[in-house]
């Protein structure tokens, strides 16, 4: 039988190889972005933290293409300006990231900012591609990630949880009947 660290690395992989070979397949330029969105989820404690993680994620990838939507439509020929509301935004996110909730969407979405804006060479046309592309992509590293974590392997935090109550409870008894070895519970 496989340990638990085993399954999640197997997971992990498989969801990096499904999501490389998923954009792949669908041609797409840069398919390192869904496989980023991968690893990002896969370094959280939890499902549920990987999961909102990816949400996080999402939101953030929309609000950096929104805000360089906005820059590259009113501010391409006005460098100046364009670098003020850029830096703007820049001060808003690093402010907005100390927040304890909703930080992870502003750095993703200076970062997105950022990426969109300056790959984009200031070609509207060019923006909107790497911007869709973008966003495709994050959603494909979240979807794959989720469906494979969901189907192989599915772990029910509240049943780990309980299992480990049980072990130490058990542990606890044992060493008050004086049967037990305290290191035991500490393993736990």
């Amino acid at each position: 039988m496989l340990s638990l660290t085993t399954k999640e690395a197997i997971k992990v992989g498989l969801s990096i190889a499904i999501s490389i070979c998923l954009a792949l397949w669908f041609g797409w330029e840069k398919p390192y972005w869904a496989a980023i969105a991968v690893v990002v989820m896969a370094v959280n404690e939890s499902f549920a933290h990987s999961i909102q993680k990816g949400k996080n994620r999402i939101l953030g990838t929309l609000l950096g293409t929104t805000y360089a939507f906005f820059l590259i439509a009113m501010f391409s020929q006005q460098r100046f300006l364009f670098i003020f509301f850029f830096t703007l935004f820049m001060a808003l996110s690093l402010y907005m990231s100390s927040n304890e909730k909703h930080g992870y969407i502003f750095s993703i979405g200076f970062v997105v900012c950022a990426i969109v804006s300056c790959m984009g060479s200031f070609d509207s046309e060019m923006t909107f591609h790497f911007a869709v592309l973008r966003f495709q992509e994050t959603l494909l590293g979240v979807l794959v990630f989720s469906y494979v974590f969901r189907l192989l392997w599915p772990m029910n935090t509240e049943k780990v949880f309980y299992q480990l109550i049980d072990g130490v409870q058990d542990a606890l008894f044992e060493k008050l009947n004086g049967k037990g070895d305290l290191k035991g519970v500490e393993a736990s």
